[in-house]
């Protein structure tokens, strides 16, 4: 009798033990999904993903900063999406493309697209960009992007069926900005010139160059977005004149690709907003972004600049 009653404790504590480890994992999915659902849904406002918006600015820092859309909204009388992520790349800013696109009921009517001389060379973004659209995963399109990018199988599992470990703390933050609709430039600081300088004598600044790589994934972004019946706004962003200058004729020589690339398509049209303001420090945060004031300057501008167009598609 005892070995039967010892038997029988044993099966009853591995029994609560099977029923503690399954009530845990029930627990533990329930809370991981309701984090994932409120963190995306935050994102999906920050970058009003789940707007048909006919106007949608795709870039990355440069957009960010440099772009408010809430006042090119305000401006125009029609929806204005910004989906824009700091270090995104080339190939980023593409699966960014076909994901806007498929997750829409709706095609945009207008994709705006920041350039610079330095839309065709990856150097200075980061090489784990895609960890930014691990949130977006169940969408075809990125998940495929993202399979191909991240370096293991079992880290893609991992972030697949565990969708907590999807965010960080900078998307966390953007989910939370995209609850209180607050997407406004933080960076009031006029650039120091004197230490971009510095930085361009000691060879510590981003070089202009052209990748032919990367030109032909602008290409295909390009195509994309035109196959779709939307045109595209390649709108230069402003850079400082200082950084331009290391290597003018080379920056001349990229923005020349970029024009004569949008002269050969009617879909698509090339602003250059540096030639206008790169001279004007005020305006700067540092050598490639804009402060608050520079950024309602050149999204007022752009805003005229998007108007124009549509008033001319309509006729």
């Amino acid at each position: 009798m005892p070995l039967i009653n010892d038997l029988a404790m044993q099966r009853g504590a591995a029994r609560n033990a099977v029923i503690k480890v399954f009530v845990f994992l029930l627990l533990f999915l329930a809370v991981d999904r309701t984090v994932d659902a409120v963190l995306n849904h935050g994102l999906q406002l920050y970058f009003k993903l789940n707007e048909d918006s006919r106007i949608v600015c795709v870039g990355h820092s440069r957009t960010v900063l440099g772009i408010d859309s809430d006042l090119l909204q305000e401006k125009l009388g029609m929806s204005v999406g910004k989906y824009a992520i700091q270090g995104a790349n080339a190939q980023d800013r593409f699966a960014m493309i076909r994901h806007l696109f498929a997750a829409r009921q709706n095609s945009p009517e207008c994709v705006v697209f920041d350039v610079s001389a330095y839309t065709f060379s990856d150097l200075g973004l980061s090489s784990n960009s895609w960890r930014l659209f691990l949130p977006f995963m169940d969408d075809e399109q990125m998940s495929e992007y993202i399979a191909n990018a991240i370096p293991t199988q079992k880290e893609f599992l991992i972030h697949k069926y565990v969708r907590s470990t999807r965010y960080n703390e900078a998307l966390m933050a953007l989910s939370v900005r995209g609850y209180l609709g607050y997407r406004a430039n933080l960076k009031h600081n006029v650039v120091d010139t004197e230490s971009v300088q510095r930085r361009i004598d000691a060879g510590r600044t981003l070089k202009m160059l052209f990748n032919e790589d990367s030109y032909g994934v602008f290409r295909k972004t390009m195509e994309y977005v035109t196959s779709h019946d939307a045109v595209v706004v390649l709108a230069y962003i402003p850079t400082l004149d200082i950084l331009n200058d290391q290597d003018r004729d080379e920056h001349d020589r990229i923005i020349q690709i970029i024009e004569d690339y949008a002269a050969q398509n009617e879909q698509i049209l090339f602003i250059n907003y540096s030639r206008k303001y790169e001279h004007n420090h005020e305006l700067f945060s540092d050598g490639i972004h804009m402060n608050a004031n520079g950024q309602r300057i050149v999204s007022e501008d752009l805003a005229n600049d998007l108007s124009q167009l549509f008033e001319s598609l309509s006729k």
